[in-house]
C-alpha cells in the first residue's frame, strides 16, 4: 500500500495545488494548509516561495516542490509527491547536490570547473553520448519510461536524484525540457577516474599500470567496444567478466584518459591482486551448549571457505567428510592460510580437541581464491550440485582501500544476483583502510576484538588490531565482529599440526561463518516454526533474513565498561551468539522477503512485548540493494526506511543513537536513515504493550527483486525479537478493532479480512459502530488482516501481527 501523510498533510497538498491554479477545494483544507505551511518570521509571510506543480506523466500524479527560510537563515529545499493525484505520499526536505567521489556540487548554482583534458567532448549530432541527468524530486518510474520513449538509455543510479544516461543530442534537448527534469550534464572522464588517480595523472607521475574498468551495462556489447578500443590504442585486455560490468586492462596515462572518455565507462580504479588477510570461542558463543540440548554439530550443513591454500591431507579434514574441492585440485600452497581458516570452520578435532571447528559434521566445500578467474560463474556454482552452499566465507581480498570501489560494486552485484550468504574480514590495519569486499553493501563484513584468552568480556578490547569503520559513506561497518586473538586450529606444516595462536579478522571471520551454520542447521529443523525442506540447502531464508537475524541476536560488547576501546566502529553490531538465538527462538517475529514494496509503499506489523519481559525489544531491517556507484560518494541505491513506535507513542527510527560515537541503545525521535542497508531499533527496557513496526520504500530508484522482471521493487527481511511469541497450539483466540475515519467516526459496511499461514482467507463487515471480531483464530499464528471500502482508503491497509492471545485495537483509520 502506499505510505501515506495522515489527514491534515493530505488535504495540505490538495490545497497548495489549489493555491498555484490547480482545482476546486473544501474550507477543511484551510485548515489544513496552516498545518503544513505556518506563518513564517515576519508580519504574515510564510517564508516559503517558489512554489511549483509538475504533472507525473501517466499515472495521474503531482509534485509540489517549494523552498522555505529555516531558523538559521538558511533556505531548505522541500517536495511532496501525490503518486495518484488525490492523497500525499511523501513531503521531504532535500538537497540537489550530485555526489560524486571527484567533489559534490549543486549544478545550478555550483558546478565544478573540470581540467580542460578531463572534461568530455562536444557532442556529435547523432553519437549517444554519456550524461547526468538530475530530476526535481527522487527518481520514478514515470520519469524514467519519459526517457527510454524519447531514445534514451536510463543506467545506474546516482544520488542525489540523478541516473546515468546515454542519449544523442537530439534526445538530450527533448529531455531538458521535461518538466520534471532539473539538469542535464556531461558525464566528464574526470567523474570516472578514481580521485586517488587524479593527482599523480596531473603532476604526469602516473605509470603504466593495470586497472579495473567498470562499464554501464552488464557484459555483451560495451565489453566488447571498449576492450578493442583498449586494443587499439596499445592497452592490453587482461579479463573479461562476462556476467558482470568489468574488464581489466593495463594501460598508461594517455590510454587511461582515452578510455575514460569512452561513453561506455562508468568508472575507473587500479587493480590490485587477492591478498590474505577454539574452545571458548565454542564456550562464549553457545555453539557448545547448542550442542548438548539440541546434538547441532553443522550435520547438514554445506558451505564454503574460499582461501589460498589447503592441506588437504590433514587428519582433521579426512577424519570425517573431506573437503569438496571447487575449483583446482592442488591446493597445497607454501602459505596455506586456508588450513587454518577452513579449520576454524570444519576441523573435527581429532588430534586435538580443542580445536574442533565450529562445524565438525558439516560438508566443507574449498575454493583457492589463485584460481577464482569468474566469481560471477564461481559464486552461481555454489547453489548448484555439488555444493549446495548456505554460506561463503572469505579472510581475504583486493588491496586495502577506505572506498566503494568497483572491486567493491562487483561483490555486491555478485551476492545480489546469486542470494548468497558471503561473510569477509574487514582487514587487520587498527585504521579504515579495508578489504574492497568488506565495504560491500551486501556482504557479511566481520571486525575483530582481542578477548586476551578468557571467557568474560569486560576485559575484551579492540588494541588498534582490526580495521574499523565507518564506511566513506559513513554506513556502519563492520557488521559483526568476533575474537582476533589466540585462536586453536589447524595448520599446515603436517597432516597433525595445529597452531595456538592464529588471528586477525582472518579468524573472526570463520567463526562467525561457523554460527550462520549453526543457524541454518537450526532453521532447517523448524526451530523458529519455519517452513522447511528436505535439506538444509532448501530449508534456508534469504541471505538478509539470515543476516538480519544474526545482527538482532548478536551481543554488543558494552561500551559503557571504564578503560574500553570497543566502539560502534570495530565491533559494528556486536558478535553473533547461538546461545542468544537460541534463547529468544519463540520470542520472534521473522519476515523472510515475502512482503513487497514498490515507491512510496509500506508495510505494518504489530508485536506485542509481554509485562514481564526481561528481554529487550531488537528490531533489524535489512534489505538487499543493486550495486552502488563507484563514481559516487553514495554507496546506497534504494532507500528503505525503518520505524517503531511504542505503545505511549514514541518513536525511534532506524539506527538513530546506534551510529557512529554513539551508544549501545536507540533513542527517541530524529531523521530516517537515507545511508545503511541495515536499520536496527535496540530498546534495552521496552514498556508493555502493542508496538508498531514499519517498513517504508522511500526511494525505489533501482529494480532489487529479480523475481518480477519488469517491475522496480524491492523486499526485506525484517526480525523482532523479545516479543510475545510461543510455538503454534491449539488454543483458540480472537482479533477485533475498529474502522475509523480521520475524526474518529465510524465506518459502517467496511470489509475486513484475515488470513493465515494456510492461505485460507475469512472476511466480514464491520457493523454500524465500525467493529470488527474474528474468533476461533489458531493462537501462535501469524495472520494477515486487510481493510477495504468503496469510499475510504486506509493507512495502513493492511497488518501483519502475531496472535498468541485475545487481541483488540487492531485499528484501521482512513485518511479520505
Amino acid at each position: 500500500m502506499t505510505a501515506k501523510v495522515r489527514f491534515v498533510f493530505s488535504l495540505s497538498l490538495l490545497f497548495i495545488l489549489t493555491f498555484v491554479g490547480a482545482a476546486v477545494f473544501s474550507d477543511e483544507l484551510v485548515i489544513a494548509r496552516r498545518a503544513l505551511l505556518p506563518p513564517g518570521p515576519g508580519s504574515g509571510d510564510p517564508g516559503r516561495r517558489d512554489i511549483r506543480v509538475i504533472d507525473i506523466p501517466v499515472s495521474g500524479g503531482k509534485a509540489l516542490l517549494w523552498r522555505e527560510d529555516d531558523a538559521n537563515g538558511g533556505v531548505i529545499d522541500r517536495y511532496a509527491l501525490s503518486l495518484n493525484g488525490n492523497e500525499i505520499s511523501t513531503i521531504r526536505e532535500t538537497d540537489y547536490e550530485i555526489k560524486l567521489r571527484y567533489t559534490h556540487f549543486d549544478p545550478l548554482t555550483d558546478p565544478p570547473d573540470v581540467e580542460h583534458n578531463l572534461r568530455a567532448f562536444d557532442p556529435e549530432a547523432e553519437h549517444r553520448s554519456a550524461y547526468i541527468v538530475q530530476f526535481v524530486t527522487q527518481p520514478l518510474d514515470e520519469y524514467r519510461d519519459a526517457i527510454n520513449e524519447l531514445g534514451g538509455r536510463v543506467f545506474i543510479y546516482l544520488s542525489e536524484h540523478a541516473h546515468i544516461v546515454q542519449m544523442d543530442d537530439k534526445t538530450r534537448s527533448q529531455v531538458e525540457q521535461l518538466p520534471f527534469v532539473r539538469w542535464v550534464g556531461r558525464y566528464h572522464p574526470a567523474y570516472k577516474i578514481d580521485p586517488e588517480l587524479l593527482s599523480p595523472l596531473g603532476r604526469g607521475q602516473l605509470t603504466t599500470r593495470r586497472y579495473n574498468i567498470m562499464v554501464l551495462e552488464r557484459g555483451g556489447e560495451m565489453h566488447r567496444v571498449v576492450a578493442e578500443r583498449i586494443r587499439t590504442k596499445g592497452g592490453d585486455v587482461h579479463t573479461i567478466l562476462p556476467d558482470g560490468f568489468r574488464l581489466e586492462a593495463t594501460l598508461d596515462p594517455n590510454q587511461l584518459i582515452d578510455i575514460a572518455h569512452d561513453e561506455n565507462v562508468l568508472f575507473i580504479d587500479q587493480w590490485s591482486a587477492a591478498e590474505s588477510d577454539m574452545d571458548i570461542v565454542r564456550t562464549t558463543s553457545g555453539a557448545a551448549q547448542l550442542e548438548t540440548i539440541e546434538g547441532f554439530r553443522g550435520e547438514g550443513v554445506r558451505a564454503e571457505v574460499a582461501d589460498n591454500g589447503l592441506r588437504q591431507t590433514h587428519t582433521d579434514f579426512q577424519s570425517g567428510l573431506p573437503p569438496l574441492i571447487h575449483n583446482s585440485a592442488n591446493t597445497n600452497e607454501p602459505n596455506n592460510h586456508g588450513t587454518s581458516t577452513y579449520g576454524i570452520l570444519f576441523g573435527r578435532g581429532t588430534v586435538n580437541s580443542s580445536a574442533r571447528g565450529m562445524l565438525p559434521e558439516a560438508q566443507g566445500i574449498f575454493a583457492d581464491y589463485d584460481f577464482m578467474t569468474d566469481r560471477y560463474a564461481h559464486t552461481a556454482r555454489l547453489n548448484q550440485p555439488p555444493y549446495n552452499a548456505v554460506f561463503q566465507s572469505n579472510s581475504w581480498g583486493n588491496g586495502l582501500t577506505q572506498n566503494y570501489n568497483t572491486i567493491a560494486a562487483e561483490f555486491d552485484d555478485i551476492i545480489f544476483r546469486n542470494d548468497i550468504l558471503v561473510l569477509n574480514s574487514q582487514s587487520n590495519t587498527g585504521t579504515r583502510s579495508s578489504r574492497p569486499q568488506a565495504w560491500a553493501k551486501n556482504a557479511v563484513s566481520v571486525g575483530g576484538i582481542r578477548h586476551f584468552g578468557t571467557a568474560g568480556s569486560n576485559d575484551d578490547r579492540w588494541a588498534g588490531a582490526a580495521s574499523i569503520g565507518p564506511a566513506s559513506d559513513g554506513r556502519i561497518k563492520p557488521d559483526l565482529a568476533h575474537f582476533n586473538d589466540a585462536i586453536h586450529t589447524t595448520a599446515n606444516a603436517s597432516n597433525s599440526n595445529y597452531v595456538l595462536d592464529f588471528g586477525g579478522t582472518s579468524a573472526a571471520t570463520p567463526i562467525t561463518a561457523g554460527h550462520f551454520g549453526l543457524f541454518y542447521q537450526m532453521w532447517h529443523s523448524g526451530a523458529f516454526d519455519n517452513a522447511t525442506g528436505a535439506t538444509v540447502f532448501e530449508s534456508r531464508p534469504h541471505m538478509m533474513t539470515a543476516k538480519a537475524i544474526m545482527i538482532n541476536t548478536a551481543i554488543q560488547w558494552d561500551m559503557t565498561i571504564a578503560g574500553t576501546d570497543v566502539r560502534r566502529v570495530n565491533q559494528g553490531f556486536g558478535r553473533v551468539s547461538i546461545a542468544n538465538l537460541y534463547g529468544l527462538r519463540e520470542k520472534m517475529l521473522i519476515v523472510d522477503e515475502q512482503d513487497v514494496l514498490t515507491t512510496l509503499q509500506s508495510k505494518t506489523y504489530y508485536v506485542t512485548v509481554p509485562p514481564d519481559s526481561s528481554d529487550p525489544l531488537k528490531v533489524t531491517m535489512a534489505f538487499a540493494d543493486p550495486m552502488g556507484n563507484p563514481a559516487s560518494s553514495v554507496a546506497r541505491i534504494n532507500d528503505l526506511n525503518l520505524t517503531v513506535t511504542a505503545p505511549d507513542g514514541t518513536v525511534y527510527r532506524g539506527n538513530n543513537g546506534l551510529g557512529v560515537g554513539q551508544g549501545m541503545w536507540s533513542v527517541p525521535d530524529g531523521n530516517a536513515n537515507s545511508i545503511d542497508t541495515v536499520e536496527n531499533v535496540f530498546i534495552e527496557a521496552p514498556i508493555a504493550g502493542t508496538w508498531r513496526v514499519d517498513v517504508v520504500a522511500a526511494e525505489i530508484n533501482q529494480d532489487a527483486r529479480l523475481e518480477t522482471p519488469g517491475v522496480i521493487d524491492a523486499d526485506f527481511a525484517l526480525v523482532a525479537s523479545g516479543i510475545a511469541r510461543v510455538a503454534p497450539t491449539a488454543a483458540s483466540v480472537s482479533v477485533g478493532g475498529r474502522v475509523l475515519t480521520s475524526d474518529g467516526r465510524a465506518i459502517a459496511g467496511a470489509r475486513i479480512s484475515i488470513s493465515g499461514i494456510n492461505g485460507a482467507v475469512r472476511t466480514l463487515n464491520t457493523n454500524a459502530f465500525g467493529y470488527y471480531l474474528f474468533e476461533g483464530l489458531r493462537a501462535g499464528e501469524t495472520y494477515t488482516i486487510e481493510a477495504a471500502s468503496k469510499r475510504s482508503i486506509f493507512d495502513p491497509a493492511s497488518i501483519v501481527l502475531r496472535v498468541d492471545n485475545d487481541l483488540a485495537g487492531v485499528d484501521f483509520i482512513a485518511i479520505e
